[in-house]
């Protein structure tokens, strides 16, 4: 049975993508939250150091590594807290390359590995009152692009996963008010990640997108 890490993985699409792989994976939840497997903070190195080491000694290796923390931003960027724009580029962007530089070199060193890049559909598009979001967001998207020319000639598949707005806490947590009642369900886009890890070996996803309504 594969391992799979799950960042952010105890709400939001993170509880989804865990709650469809439970069963098939050995899933282990990484967040700052209680009741996670193991308690990580992905913008900390040290404690992503930390986390990985804490889930080899309990688990064996990692075999999949699904980057999926993220916050929330909105407004115009010069009424943005400092403190905000910096969690959120740290989370975002700084979290998914610190898991991935933690973890990526064990894959690479067996041959084989998957990483999912959970990534936006703000990380293709641009809007006014987002800058810092979709900011973050094309920082993955970039990152996610590069990392699949590096990884790929060790046998490393990088996934980036693009979905539209989904029905989760992340709006409501930025204290922002949106209408969610067309917005994906975040099942549709945990069946999609379990659709990437499910396809075999020989089998490349670059960028997977999925819209709602």
């Amino acid at each position: 049975m594969r391992t799979v890490v799950i960042t952010g993985g105890m709400q939001g699409l993170g509880a989804a993508i865990a709650e469809r792989l439970r069963g098939e994976y050995r899933v282990v939840t990484w967040d700052i939250i209680d009741g996670a497997d193991v308690h990580c903070d992905v913008a900390d190195y040290g404690q992503v150091e930390r986390a990985a080491d804490e889930t080899r000694a309990k688990y064996g290796q990692i075999d999949v590594l699904v980057n999926n923390a993220g916050i929330f931003i909105a407004g115009d960027l010069i009424t943005n807290d400092p403190a905000r724009i910096t969690d959120v580029v740290k989370i975002n962007l700084l979290g998914t390359i610190n898991c991935t530089r933690v973890i990526a070199g064990e894959m690479m060193a067996r041959g084989e590995g998957q990483i999912i890049n959970i990534c936006s559909d703000a990380g293709l598009e641009h809007k006014a009152t987002r800058s810092v979001y979709y900011a973050s967001k094309w920082g993955v998207t970039g990152f996610s692009k590069c990392l699949h020319d590096e990884l790929h000639p060790h046998g490393v598949r990088v996934t980036t996963v693009f979905p539209s707005v989904m029905d989760t806490d992340l709006f409501s947590k930025a204290q922002y008010d949106r209408d969610l009642s067309k917005a994906l369900d975040p099942k549709a886009t945990a069946d999609l990640v379990a659709y990437a890890l499910a396809t075999p070996e020989n089998v490349w996803l670059p960028e997977l997108r999925i819209n709602g309504m």
